[in-house]
């Protein structure tokens, strides 16, 4: 019993997996009559179509700045659309003009250099003579002040002792005069000696006395008069040298002010002078001109499109005229314009293939790097708003030029195993989607669910079945046998017989 039970349980088994397997494999020798299409299920991507052209990375420009002249003679010139090297030279002025005004300049650098050396002079001069000036006043500042010290801590003390040295001596004179009297007079009562002995030694008394009162007007006369005289005349003297040596001070820099002013002023003259002469040698160099990066060479500007490009050797040309560009081919990019309603389908990332009008046959991978946050509006093909990204390019050719015209599908979304049809099998009216099925071999009008859509293709939910055969127009009538009545097929047909029944 249980193996009769396992084999039919196996049949079963055989018997869905049949039936499944059928299911999945896809019909083979659908016949498809034009305009009609077979529903499948798979793989979609959503795509956004644009043109754009390919842009540098960058644009190397060349542009004269000379700023102390205004104008020159092309000498050489390269032609406009040469491939050059970075490094190459592509264009060359007449540069006798500049080497004029560099042999005037350097004149005017030797000039300056004399003046700056000629103020260095004056100042190293003047001090060295203030200094030796300077050196004489203290000198005799410092010697006025030992002077001045020496007389009070050693002449003064010397005088005013030696003033009561005389003072004492006077008196003592005096007492020696007086005794001498006194001895004079007893000898003189007693007839030892004659009246003169006596008179003389009255006068020697007085003597005596007029000598102590001139050592004490001596004393006095120095104390009061003289020594405050001597001192004031010492202490005037070192006020003097103080004065002298301080406004020997305040000269020196006051004329050490003026000398270096003097002096810095020729430096900055100086310096000006060489500023002006680099400056000219500089641009006299850049009369060279030089390609700054590998590429093709325009005249003119890639923005300012008013400049003159009309290059030519021999012409003279004004240098804020004078242009040349180089696109950087190195890193490019294309600038694609897109719709509207497409912007908004598009982030950064997205994936992008790239043909070229050039090379229509290669096909290159790239990726959106920036999209525009703002629209511009373009008449072209009716008041409309374009948007702009940007998408890179993986490889590079030999043959990129910058503007290169390209077409670019970018991959907004991918959806797997889903049903889609061509947009023009869908017919809508007031919201309701319908789609015109084949099935039986009779026409039927089914309505149907759909989802996301692009250019091409639009998604179904509901209402088909994969492998269906769906009408790509609407047709204008079913006839009673269920196949499609076209409007247009009819009369068609009918000018055919009209056209024949009138040849017959």
């Amino acid at each position: 019993m249980k193996k009769i039970l396992a084999a039919s349980l196996l049949v079963v088994v055989i018997v869905i997996v049949s039936v499944v397997s059928a299911a999945k494999e896809e019909p083979k020798n659908i016949e498809l009559k034009d305009n009609e299409y077979l529903v499948k299920k798979g793989n979609l991507k959503f795509t956004v179509d644009g043109e754009g052209l390919l842009k540098p990375k960058e644009f190397s420009i060349t542009k004269m700045n000379i700023r102390t002249y205004h104008e020159s003679t092309i000498s050489e010139l390269v032609p406009e659309g040469t491939i050059v090297k970075a490094g190459d030279i592509i264009c060359k002025f007449d540069t006798a003009e500049f080497d004029k005004r560099i042999e005037q300049s350097k004149l005017d650098v030797k000039t300056a250099e004399s003046a700056l050396a000629k103020s260095k002079e004056e100042y190293n001069k003047f001090v060295v003579d203030i200094e030796g000036v300077k050196r004489t006043t203290k000198f005799q500042y410092e010697l006025d002040q030992q002077t001045l010290k020496k007389y009070e801590e050693i002449e003064a003390p010397k005088k005013f002792r030696q003033a009561e040295i005389d003072i004492q001596n006077a008196e003592v004179n005096l007492k020696d005069a007086d005794r001498k009297l006194v001895a004079a007079g007893k000898l003189y009562e007693q007839d030892l000696v004659p009246l003169i002995e006596l008179e003389k030694a009255k006068n020697d008394k007085k003597t005596a006395e007029f000598q102590l009162e001139i050592a004490k007007l001596n004393s006095r006369m120095y104390k009061e008069f003289d020594n405050t005289i001597d001192l004031l005349n010492l202490q005037g003297n070192v006020k003097i040298q103080k004065g002298k040596l301080d406004s020997q001070e305040l000269y020196q820099k006051v004329k050490e002010a003026e000398l270096t002013s003097a002096v810095k002023k020729s430096e900055a003259e100086l310096n000006s002078k060489v500023n002006q002469l680099t400056e000219i040698e500089v641009e006299r160099d850049s009369l060279t001109i030089r390609a700054k990066v590998d590429g093709s060479l325009q005249y003119g500007s890639p923005t300012e499109f008013w400049i003159d490009k009309t290059h030519q050797v021999g012409k003279k040309i004004n240098f804020w005229q004078f242009y040349m560009y180089i696109p950087d081919m190195t890193d490019p990019y294309i600038e694609v314009e897109v719709e509207e309603s497409d912007i908004n389908k598009i982030k950064m990332g997205d994936s992008a293939f790239i043909k070229f009008v050039t090379a229509p046959s290669e096909v290159f991978d790239g990726k959106v790097i920036w999209v525009s946050q703002s629209g511009v509006r373009t008449w072209r093909g009716g008041d409309k708003v374009q948007f702009k990204i940007k998408c890179d390019v993986k490889d590079r050719r030999h043959w990129f030029k910058s503007h290169l015209k390209a077409e670019v599908t970018i991959i907004v979304k991918e959806m797997k195993d889903i049903l889609y049809v061509p947009l023009e099998a869908v017919f809508t009216t007031d919201n309701i989607h319908k789609v015109y099925v084949i099935r039986n071999g009779k026409v039927v009008e089914q309505e149907v669910v759909i989802g996301d859509s692009d250019r091409t293709y639009v998604v179904v939910h509901g209402g088909l079945r994969e492998h269906d055969k769906v009408l790509l127009y609407k047709p204008s009538k079913i006839d009673s046998q269920g196949d499609p009545i076209d409007k247009e097929e009819v009369l068609r047909k009918l000018k055919e017989q009209t056209d024949k029944l009138k040849t017959q």
